[in-house]
């Protein structure tokens, strides 16, 4: 019985962090249309670049350089833990190849793709 939940908590967790983050997402939509609404019905001058330049403060920051560091360390300990503790397991270690692949993406992207 305790093998069988693990597969069905972990499905309703993500189930319920994509639930979270759609649902705080379009409440912060909401919201920042409420405001405009309002500042219109009290007289106030709302022009264009206003209206922009609050959607684009919404926009979360694409910062991939502590991504990269994240993915890259997380590497480095599994295979440090395979390497100390099993003997150097090759499974262990392959299994260390996909989060470092993913920081040296990191990496790579917020190299040629800068922050603007």
């Amino acid at each position: 019985m305790d093998g069988e939940m693990i597969p069905i908590v972990m499905f309703i967790m993500i189930g319920f962090v994509g639930f979270a983050y759609l649902h705080f997402s379009n409440k912060n939509k909401a919201e920042l249309q409420r405001t405009i609404q309002l500042a219109i019905e009290k007289g106030q001058s709302i022009n264009p670049e206003t209206i922009e330049q609050l959607m684009l403060s919404q926009r979360p920051v694409r910062n991939d350089f502590p991504k990269a560091v994240i993915f890259t360390g997380l590497a480095i300990a599994v295979a440090l833990y395979a390497w100390i503790a099993h003997d150097s397991d090759p499974d262990l270690m392959g299994l260390s190849v996909f989060p470092l692949v993913i920081g040296i993406g990191y990496f790579i992207v917020h190299k040629y793709n800068p922050v603007k």
